[in-house]
């Protein structure tokens, strides 16, 4: 057993000897027991195949995309999906393969697109600004002794005022281009966490309360549910932007009829004073005064002074009056009683009443 062991290690090299009897793994700082069992179980362990794996594997080369985690130390973390990853290039190499990172990186790439265009231009103005400053300056500049025979221009206050003035101008502009620009990544980086997200949502939902045979069809579907989702969000989102273009078109319409219909309306009459007692009144207010139909009010007045004076009932009070008489006097009920308290009365009237004791009627 001792020379099969001492074989074994001869022929590994990331094992050697120590002079307590152990073995020792080079890559991992791990002793073993002196059996042979114990070497070969723990070679074909997780712990020692991850460290083959690493090593001599720089994960810095996939920077600024995925970096070391923060809070979790040995993990890493995918800035585009939100995706926490062990340290293995397997896994690395699976999330930079995927379909959401690969849509993360996409748009990234287009802000970085903009952000290059956006500053070639900017260049390319200030150089033009340059060449033109150049360019006044040796038309300004004569030769001569002194400074004028080196071609120095004479010192315009004027001139280092505008240049100044210029370059806050687009000073200011690229720290705009550069906020926006921020905010631009970190639109899409939030986008793609909250996607990234949801997904790993719906997929623990689906793992915990879907069968393991029906998962993959159940995952297909809700990636197809998304998709047809985006491109209905795309699509709504053209539908409002046209229908915005076509209001903005309607109201700008508008405000070119409003303003012939304005240049085509005649101008106001003129007011004519007339002077009175001591005060001025407008012959075109009295006119209007004049013209004005009257008033509910007024033709109430006029009628109640051809009638005599008397006051106009409101609609419907003698009609209400009229009918809760007549409704009294077809009432069978009350007209009963009326009629037995009438034949009684009648009927005592005509006979002798005779009272006995304790007042009590006798007929």
């Amino acid at each position: 057993m001792g020379e099969d062991l001492h074989s074994f290690v001869q022929k590994h090299d990331d094992l050697q000897f120590k002079d307590n009897g152990k073995v020792h793994v080079i890559t991992t700082g791990h002793d073993c027991p002196p059996r042979l069992e114990a070497v070969k179980e723990y070679l074909q362990s997780f712990k020692y195949k991850r460290a083959v794996e690493l090593r001599g594997h720089d994960f810095s080369q996939y920077e600024p995309f995925i970096v070391q985690h923060k809070k979790k130390k040995g993990k890493l973390y995918s800035v585009l999906t939100g995706h926490t990853l062990n340290q293995l290039p397997s896994e690395v190499k699976a999330e930079i393969e995927g379909r959401r990172y690969k849509r993360a990186f996409a748009e990234y790439q287009e802000i970085e697109k903009k952000m290059e265009a956006k500053e070639e231009a900017r260049k390319a103005k200030k150089e033009k600004r340059l060449a033109a400053l150049a360019a006044r300056g040796e038309g300004d500049g004569t030769t001569g002794d002194g400074d004028e025979d080196m071609g120095v221009a004479d010192f315009d206050e004027s001139d280092e005022d505008d240049e100044g003035e210029e370059e806050e101008d687009e000073e200011m502009e690229a720290a705009g281009e550069e906020e926006d620009e921020d905010r631009l990544r970190g639109k899409a980086l939030a986008r793609a966490s909250f996607e990234q997200r949801e997904k790993d949502r719906k997929e623990a939902f689906i793992s915990k309360h879907v069968p393991k045979s029906l998962q993959g069809a159940a995952l297909r579907q809700t990636e197809e549910k998304e998709e047809e989702d985006s491109e209905e969000e795309e699509e709504e989102e053209e539908s409002m932007e046209e229908e915005d273009e076509d209001e903005g078109e309607d109201e700008e319409d508008e405000e070119e009829e409003e303003e012939e219909e304005e240049d085509a309306s005649p101008p106001p009459p003129v007011e004519k004073h007339v002077e009175g007692k001591g005060n001025k009144v407008s012959l075109q207010s009295r006119q209007a005064n004049q013209k004005a139909a009257p008033t509910p009010h007024q033709v109430d007045k006029k009628q109640n002074q051809r009638n005599g004076g008397t006051e106009r009932k409101p609609f419907g009070e003698g009609e209400r009056s009229a009918a809760g008489g007549k409704a009294a006097q077809r009432d069978p009920v009350k007209q009963k009683k009326q009629d037995s308290s009438k034949g009684s009365s009648a009927f005592l009237k005509g006979k002798k009443v005779n009272k006995g004791p304790g007042g009590k009627r006798l007929v």
